[in-house]
């Protein structure tokens, strides 16, 4: 087909009018319809009025021509496919059109009359480029219409029955490449290797020109490439590309014969290993300036192969610098280590520093100087630190403990030298120290990323007037560090820099700052006054110190130290007392301060949920952040994860939610500001969460009135010492017992060191340490042999051969807890629960009884007063009434009592079962002693014969085939033989076979290794699953006897109509008892298949092929009408092909809301990964079948224009090796949606995709 743009003629042409009447001329027009008007008897004069309201739109109509071959012939609803694919294509979705098919002439064609000017937005849109968009869209419409394809500067190129669109001038570009080299430039739109090899003549130039092998593979890695040996073949190279497995014939660059005969036998890349060498020396200090032998044999054992460890251990030890080695208990000793390149870096930033020390100093003003002391009551440590920064020359460093008032010695700093004449610009690691700065006075606060950003674009306008004052310097990394003190020293600059090397160090490689605060010195602010409480303050001075033992003995002494018997009894408590604590102070800042977010996700929920409960937060709506959903109201404290400069708020900034606006959150921050946060549109701001909680990387640098700290294993000295003297008031600790036993035991994990060291603050070792060798082979016992069981039912069937049996791996395994032991621990904490949960009855029940105590005596009054009445008529009716009432509020009292006694019971549950229990437990004891409670009764329940393969059925069909006949038939037992080899079947009272045995090699297992041995092949081999499939499907068919059969001709191809009666005559799933849920269909038991996504529109039927017969599951595809219009079929037998159904996509859930999105190849892929995700996470997650079909590509794309941005997509591919490759144009799609992901969020609509959820 073709299609084309009809140009106004000059002068102007016939309008909208005259057009309406010309394409709707009835012996031309077969078929009228339109789009964005009432009606087609007025559309003409609604897109005149539209184009009437743009002054500027000299040209509003835009009429456009589709045409097909004489012989093809188009129905009504594919000319309007056709034309709305042409309207989307040149942009004019949504604009108004009136189309006409006239069929006057052999060919069939449309006339779409269209209005360029928008009905909503009245903009006029003109489409560059039509002429090829109309070209490209008609090649579309041909394959997903089935019509032939037209000429034109766009063709259809066929790779392997698969069809690409390309353009003309690329067809023989492309013939020349490999098919896989097709399929990456047709669906990446990226350049492939072997076109850039063979179009590369620079390349080609420099290997012809090259000397000798190796300067071959220096030119290839220069650009990102390895030349080795060809696998398969015995002469000829491939070229690959370093970072990934792609790799091409080296022969689009390079001639093997060619090159062996110029410089000889081919040798190998002598430094290919010093380039890996290289490149681990960077990741070992990417963090760290400093590592041990430790650090690389964990590298080396978890990213090279262990034929290559030892090989490149020595070779890192030979190009790495050996430091003085650390001294350790017991004469022993830690051996250290670095880099060159580390080592240069630090010498560059202790250079820059000596290049500053040796300037002048700034000239001071001296009244200024005592104006900044007269402003303040400093302290000693604090007055000598203030003048000797003063008098320092060009660089100054002060190490200030926490809360020993560095921030107010800083302002003083900076006062001296403003009022002196100087520029004074304040600087921190992060954003929200910069502002704490600008709060403080400065006029100028701005982080270091900022500054060397400025520099890098020669922004930077500093002079020798200029004075840097750094905050939190021990944060700021020691690539950062050498960065500015370089542009300082160029500059003439003077740096003052405070900080604390015993907090929570930079995130990248660091330590740099504690080296030049040894060498600069400019005094120490030691006298912490931030703690008002003697016991507070004392701890923290010992915290300061790194005498955690002290200060923990401290802590432990005054009752703030919680140690509860699990974690989450731990966090329990920590929350009962911030709740208490803010009851008490509503008054004081509270802050959780843990180290894990998902411990810090837990408190913010829980509390969340307590105020709201409590009506301390109100109009609480569900809202998406960055860091998923969360739930917040008016009062809500927030913490923002993000900066936006231009709403204000800084990374790690806290407010308070005030207000909802019109698609806006209003928040008041901590300095009284309100800013108006957007949640919609192009401006939407998703960077902040609950802030009561929070990691102590959060709270660095913060003063909080009241701190709870949650203990766990990750707590190091710098992280212990930081969550520990923020407080002003108080900080309590909870812990649980299993992570430390006791206050001791918590000081010992404290006290871990978490600081960093600069490479350059030490000596070079006088001697190399010599690296021990990795063990890449592990010694194993050889196992003891298995003792019988006397609880074995049935007989023992001995080893015939005199081998050893081998036991089960897993028995070896010895929990550090048993299962006695831990249900011995449930029955404790049922015991504590009841106990707990008995004093809080009797607490109601004491208040119930003095209600009723009240009652009582109410009611003794009463009937006092009518004893007094004048008559006994008086006198019985006033005792009647007073009984009345009494017995009502009785009555209501008990019933409020019940209430409160079962909402008690409903708020605090304990686990029903001891598996239950068990999930609860966040241990490796209680995962693997359920894992076996799990495993058993699965096992218990597998051995139902209508659930299970027969392993007697398996011998009497596969066994008679491979020459196995039965020897011997006892009660209990049978047993086969062929040739040398024994199995001995064990059998319940009905001969109905249970487990098996391997008489000779000592095996048993499952039914698929049983196969595998009676056909004497590997368990992995294809036949053995194809057999194994087949019993199972056999099997299954029989124990569910579904209603309807489906006849396949062969074991690929199904009927579509065939498959349609099936699904219309078959099974409900929710028609088969739940008894059944262990039969296994395929990947996945009856059960499992429950789970899944539009489980009620699953229907099974019996599957017909070649003399087998097999249970098949049937899904229909709906389109947006809700109309089936094609079927995914899954069986235990392998991948189908539906003949006669067009290829579409399928979507099982609602993709709208699914944080999980899996994308299969089919029902059966979809099923094999659907038992990978765990049980929790399968409500929220939805399926898309889409065959890897070109013909679902677009369909795909315009359905994850509605998955959310935040959703996880997972793909899943076959595994045959017949379908590798599949889905590569689903790999395009999905990579495309994760690189445009934002503005799909921006700009999408409310249009549903090709695919619609069942």
């Amino acid at each position: 087909m073709i299609a084309k743009r009809v140009p106004a003629p000059e002068g102007g042409g016939r309008g909208f009018v005259g057009l309406q009447e010309y394409i709707e001329q009835a012996h031309k027009a077969v078929h009228t319809f339109f789009g964005g008007v009432s009606t087609l008897e007025t559309a003409a004069e609604e897109m005149q009025a539209v184009a009437d309201v743009n002054s500027r739109a000299n040209d509003p109509l835009y009429h456009l021509i589709l045409s097909w071959p004489e012989f093809e012939k188009p129905t009504p609803e594919q000319a309007e496919e056709a034309v709305r694919a042409q309207l989307k294509a040149l942009g004019f979705e949504g604009h108004q059109y009136i189309a006409a098919v006239h069929g006057d002439t052999p060919d069939m064609h449309v006339h779409v009359a269209i209005n360029r000017v928008h009905p909503e937005t009245f903009r006029v849109h003109h489409p560059r480029g039509d002429f090829y968009t109309l070209d490209r869209t008609c090649r579309e419409i041909e394959l997903a219409q089935g019509w032939t394809h037209d000429r034109g500067p766009h063709v259809v190129e066929y790779v392997n029955e698969e069809a690409f669109i390309i353009e003309v001038k690329d067809r023989q570009l492309l013939r020349s490449l490999s098919e896989g080299a097709k399929k990456v430039e047709r669906f990446t739109g990226e350049v492939s290797l072997e076109r850039y090899l063979r179009d590369n003549e620079a390349l080609k130039d420099r290997l012809d020109q090259a000397k000798s092998w190796q300067e071959i593979h220096d030119t290839l890695r220069l650009v990102g490439l390895r030349l080795e040996p060809a696998e398969r073949r015995t002469e000829g190279f491939v070229i690959s590309e370093t970072v990934s497995d792609t790799h091409a014939k080296a022969s689009f660059t390079l001639s093997a014969t060619e090159a062996s005969s110029r410089l000889g036998p081919y040798q190998e890349d002598s430094r290919a290993q010093a380039q890996e060498v290289a490149t681990i020396l960077q990741e070992l200090t990417r963090d760290k300036a400093v590592f041990t032998e430790r650090d690389i044999d964990a590298y080396l054992k978890e990213y090279v192969p262990p034929d290559q460890q030892n090989q490149i251990k020595t070779e890192l030890f030979r190009q790495a610098v050996h430091l003085v080695a650390e001294g350790l208990p017991g004469k022993r000793t830690l051996a250290r280590f670095t880099s060159r390149e580390v080592l240069a870096e630090e010498e560059q930033a202790q250079t820059a520093a000596a290049a500053l020390r040796n300037q002048p100093a700034k000239p001071l003003d001296p009244a200024a100087i005592e104006a900044a002391i007269a402003k303040r009551t400093m302290r000693p440590d604090q007055l000598d630190a203030f003048r000797r920064g003063l008098q320092a020359n060009g660089i100054g460093v002060v190490q200030g403990r926490a809360g020993t008032g560095k921030s107010y010695m800083m302002s003083a700093w900076m006062e001296a030298h403003r009022d002196s004449g100087h520029r004074v610009i304040g600087l921190a690691p992060t954003n929200i120290v910069a502002q704490a700065m600008i709060a403080d006075g400065f006029t100028e606060g701005k982080t270091v990323d900022s500054i060397l950003y400025a520099a890098k674009k020669g922004l930077l306008d500093w002079d020798a007037n200029t004075v840097l004052i750094l905050d939190e310097a021990g944060m700021v990394s020691n690539d950062r560090m050498k960065t500015l003190l370089e542009l300082a020293a160029e500059r003439g600059a003077k740096i003052l820099m405070v900080g604390d090397d015993r907090q929570l160090p930079a995130v990248e490689r660091g330590g740099l700052f504690a080296d030049l605060g040894q060498r600069y010195a400019a005094g120490e602010l030691t006298v912490i006054t931030r703690q008002k409480e003697a016991g507070q303050n004392k701890a923290a001075t010992h915290f300061s110190r790194g005498e955690f033992e002290q200060g923990m003995r401290i802590y432990a002494e005054t009752g703030r130290l919680h140690i509860t018997g699990t974690d989450a009894e731990a966090r329990e408590a920590l929350l009962e007392r911030w709740k208490s604590d803010r009851a008490a102070h509503p008054d004081h800042d509270q802050f959780i301060a843990t180290y894990a977010n998902a411990d810090v996700a837990w408190f913010n929920d829980e509390i969340t949920r307590h105020l709201i409960s409590t009506g301390a937060v109100t109009d609480a709506r569900p809202l998406a952040t960055d860091r998923g959903e969360q739930t917040l109201g008016i009062g809500s404290d927030i913490l923002f994860t993000a900066t936006n400069k231009t709403l204000g708020v800084a990374n790690g900034s806290r407010g308070t939610v005030t207000g909802w606006g019109r698609g806006r959150m209003y928040a008041r921050l901590k300095d009284g500001t309100t800013v108006a946060i957007p949640l919609t549109g192009k401006a939407r701001f998703g960077g902040f969460a609950a802030g009561y909680a929070g990691t102590t990387y959060k709270s660095q640098g913060a003063t909080i009135d009241r701190v709870y700290v949650h203990h766990t294993n990750a707590n190091k000295d710098a992280a212990a010492y930081v969550a520990l003297t923020r407080q002003k008031h108080e900080a309590v600790i909870f812990s649980a017992r299993e992570t430390a036993a006791d206050w001791r035991e918590m000081a010992r994990q404290m006290a871990r060191v978490m600081t960093k060291t600069a490479a350059s603050s030490l000596g070079l070792a006088e001697e190399a340490h010599q690296p021990q060798p990795l063990q890449t082979q592990v010694q194993r016992e050889p196992p003891k042999p298995v003792k019988p069981n006397p609880k074995q039912k049935g007989p023992h069937i001995p080893n015939s051969s005199g081998a050893k049996e081998q036991p089960d791996p897993r028995q070896d395994w010895e929990p550090a807890h048993s299962k006695a032991s831990l249900h011995a621990e449930f029955e404790a904490d049922k015991k504590a629960h009841s106990a707990r949960l008995a004093v809080e009855m009797a607490v109601l029940r004491t208040a119930r009884d003095k209600a009723l105590a009240e009652v009582d005596a109410t009611l003794a009054g009463e009937r006092e007063q009518a004893s007094r009445q004048k008559t006994p008529a008086q006198r019985r009716q006033a005792e009647a009434r007073a009984d009345r009432t009494a017995k009502a509020q009785r009555a209501a009292i008990r019933k409020a009592s019940r209430r409160d006694g079962e909402a008690l019971q409903q708020a605090n549950p304990f686990p029903a079962s001891f598996e239950d229990w068990l999930r609860r437990q966040d241990r490796d004891e209680a995962r693997e002693v359920l894992r076996q409670i799990t495993s058993r009764r699965d096992r218990a329940r597998t051995v139902k014969p209508e659930h299970l393969v027969d392993p007697c059925k398996v011998m009497e069909s596969v066994g008679e085939r491979h020459g196995w006949t039965l020897r011997t038939a006892t009660v209990g037992a049978r047993i086969y033989r062929a040739a040398t080899s024994h199995i001995a079947i064990l059998t319940d009272a009905n001969g109905t076979g249970l487990r098996w045995l391997d008489m000779v090699d000592q095996k048993t297992g499952s039914i698929r290794r049983l196969v595998a041995t009676v056909m004497g092949k590997d368990i992995a081999d294809a036949s053995v699953k194809a057999e194994t499939s087949r019993l199972y499907a056999e099997a299954s068919a029989q124990a569910l006897s579904p209603r309807a059969t489906l006849h396949a001709a062969d074991r690929r191809r199904l009927d579509a109509t065939d498959l349609r009666q099936g699904w219309e005559q078959g099974t409900p799933l929710s028609a088969v008892p739940t008894d059944k849920d262990s039969i296994r269909i395929g990947p996945l038991s009856l059960g499992e298949l429950r789970t899944m996504p539009a489980a009620e529109h699953i229907r099974l039927a019996n599957l017909s092929t070649t003399g087998d017969r097999a249970a098949a599951v049937i899904v229909p595809t709906r389109d947006g009408k809700g109309e089936v219009k094609g079927f995914n079929l899954m069986t235990g037998i392998g991948h189908f092909r539906v003949q006669g159904q067009r290829p579409m996509l399928a979507v099982l859930g609602d993709v709208r809301t699914a944080k999980t999105v899996v994308v299969a190849y089919d029902l059966h892929t979809a099923a094999e990964h659907w038992k990978t995700l765990r049980p929790e996470d399968r409500a929220s997650t939805a399926v898309i079948l889409t065959s890897g079909s070109k013909y679902t590509l677009r369909d795909l794309k315009q359905t994850l224009h509605h998955v959310p941005a935040k959703a996880d997509i997972q793909l899943a591919e076959p595994k045959a090796k017949a379908l590798s490759g599949a889905m590569d144009g689903v790999k395009a799609v999905i990579a495309g949606r994760a690189g445009k992901v934002a503005g799909q969020q921006k700009g999408r609509g409310s249009e549903q995709g090709m695919g619609v959820g069942l």
